[in-house]
């Protein structure tokens, strides 16, 4: 009866509460991010994709393990910005428009997700902001 939490502790963490803050935090960022997009322009959502891409990182960085950081950043990037990247970059304030008008703003907040997402997932409204830099 009970649980040998000495010797299975690792294990534990991996296959119950890291699996269960993957999931609860992806859920959240999907509520959020969906509010975030209906809201605000694209340079501002990809301001507050880099913030909460940091916020994650600093969490487990303070109070985690180790081993919840690369899942966990893959959720939060799916959820903020690969989920809605053909919306984001079609947006009046979006990636293709800024383009078209050769503007740089919000590019730089592009550029701060860019380490967060090079070798988790590739998405090619990246490269249009790496064009512009």
């Amino acid at each position: 009866m009970g649980h040998n939490y000495q010797t299975r502790g690792p294990e534990l963490y991996q296959t119950v509460l890291d699996k269960y803050l993957i999931e609860q935090t992806s859920d959240y960022y999907k509520r959020k991010s969906r509010s975030w997009l209906d809201q605000d322009s694209c340079p501002s959502y990809l301001h507050k994709a880099e913030q909460c891409m940091s916020q994650e990182q600093n969490r487990v960085d303070s109070y985690l393990n180790q081993v919840t950081m690369a899942p966990l950043l893959e959720a939060v990037f799916v959820q903020v910005l690969k989920e809605h990247q053909k919306e984001l970059l079609n947006k009046s304030t979006g990636m293709n428009h800024m383009l078209e008008l050769h503007q740089t703003e919000g590019t730089i907040a592009c550029q701060c997700c860019i380490p967060f997402c090079v070798g988790i997932l590739s998405c090619y409204w990246i490269l249009a902001c790496v064009v512009l830099a």
